[in-house]
């Protein structure tokens, strides 16, 4: 970009270089984007127009609790001590070597912290983020009713289920039908009570056992995890809402988590999922990532979204592996653009730590419109294919047409609970 600052363009909740969002007409607000407007998207506030969401992050946490059902205390009681010390600058470094090893790094609660993160989201041209926080990591739908209130921002929730490690007593004796109308429940009257409809199915864990573990083929995913992806395909043919999927990680080297999820996108396939209404997401979380198999993902039709942006220093020492840095995911994007999969790709952050939000020294929800955006123009990704991945291709999975059981196009009327 030649050091020359780029002229923006204010669009409402949203701002980007005024060349990649050029595309649109003029009304009294700004630029009404460039998709299709036939569709509604259920957020936290109630279904709004496709066309109203404006730069998305399709996979994001922004109220979550991984400590309550992620966090293992060390045997060793200096290390467990060191653990569970609040997170200060001056044990930043601990947290960064080991993050998913330190309780509070788990607990993305603090709705002040939430606010600013998202509002810095919004100054940097954001319109939605997509909360993919599901059950086993504690959701917050209450929360984000007021968050979203507070900061412009739009919400969609996500429901599912995660990792089997963090399924809850009962697990084993719920059947496909019963999971299947926990979601269908969720998408069209609310979450627990509170009203709040979630506008998205996932993330769905699949075969994550614990960060040093995993699995060497898809047949060897629990029969739980089963149930949920089987709940998740008949919860979408009753419904039309799409299919996030948390893929499994093979702890053989050089088997790539994308070839396992092809075993998922197999199943949902056989069950009638379309191939176009499921996201396979972290495709670029593990060296071992095959650029060819991100290829047949989109040539079947599904979604590959790249969304560990910003998390370039993760290493599992017993696993000999970690995440990608922003380097090679910017070179995963030019070889899917190369092979004319533009309009099959996403970008986020997972954000779900604390260290990872700007209030702790991380970089946050704008990284990838404050600096994402740079780097890609850098290495010739032009603007129109940014909008694409960051506009138009996350409003065309989270739009729902109508449907018998599809989320009602009525504003949601969150409970009183759910409102304060």
């Amino acid at each position: 970009m030649g050091g020359v600052p780029q002229p923006r363009l204010r669009l409402g909740a949203q701002a980007l270089p005024d060349d990649v969002l050029r595309r649109g007409r003029e009304d009294g607000r700004g630029v009404v984007l460039a998709v299709s407007t036939t569709g509604r998207v259920m957020t936290v506030l109630g279904p709004v127009s496709e066309a109203e969401l404006g730069v998305t992050l399709p996979h994001e946490h922004v109220m979550c609790d991984m400590a309550r059902s992620m966090y293992v205390p060390h045997p060793d009681a200096r290390q467990r001590a060191a653990a569970e010390r609040p997170i200060t600058l001056d044990e930043l470094w601990r947290v960064r070597e080991r993050p998913l090893e330190q309780r509070d790094n788990l607990s993305l609660t603090e709705e002040d912290v939430a606010a600013r993160e998202l509002d810095h989201f919004r100054a940097a041209g954001g319109g939605t983020v997509v909360d993919c926080t599901v059950r086993g990591l504690y959701p917050d739908p209450a929360a984000l009713v007021r968050l979203s209130r507070a900061t412009g921002v739009h919400i969609v929730l996500g429901t599912g289920y995660y990792v089997a490690r963090t399924h809850s007593a009962g697990m084993d004796d719920k059947t496909v039908e019963e999971i299947a109308d926990e979601f269908v429940g969720d998408l069209t009257e609310g979450i627990d009570g509170t009203g709040v409809r979630a506008g998205l199915i996932g993330e769905l864990g699949i075969g994550g056992l614990t960060a040093f573990e995993g699995i060497s083929s898809f047949a060897e995913v629990g029969p739980n995890e089963l149930k949920v992806l089987r709940a998740a395909a008949r919860a979408h043919l009753r419904t039309g809402v799409a299919i996030s999927l948390h893929p499994p990680r093979s702890r053989v080297r050089g088997v790539p988590r994308s070839r396992l999820a092809c075993g998922a996108l197999d199943l949902l396939d056989r069950d009638g999922v379309p191939p176009d209404r499921v996201v396979v997401g972290h495709l670029d979380g593990s060296w071992d990532e095959d650029l060819r198999v991100h290829r047949e993902i989109a040539e079947r039709g599904s979604y590959v979204e790249y969304d560990v942006w910003g998390w370039n220093d993760l290493y599992w020492p017993a696993r000999r592996d970690g995440f990608l840095h922003d380097a090679r995911r910017i070179e995963l994007v030019v070889g899917m653009l190369e092979a004319g999969h533009v309009e099959r790709l996403l970008l986020a952050h997972d954000i779900c730590t604390r260290h990872r939000l700007r209030r702790y020294g991380g970089h946050g929800y704008d990284y990838l419109l404050r600096f994402g955006v740079e780097m890609l123009r850098a290495n010739g990704v032009g603007p129109e294919a940014i909008r694409t991945m960051m506009v138009t291709n996350p409003a065309r999975v989270l739009s729902v047409a109508g449907s018998p059981d599809a989320p009602a196009t009525g504003d949601a009327v969150p409970t009183a609970a759910a409102a304060r």
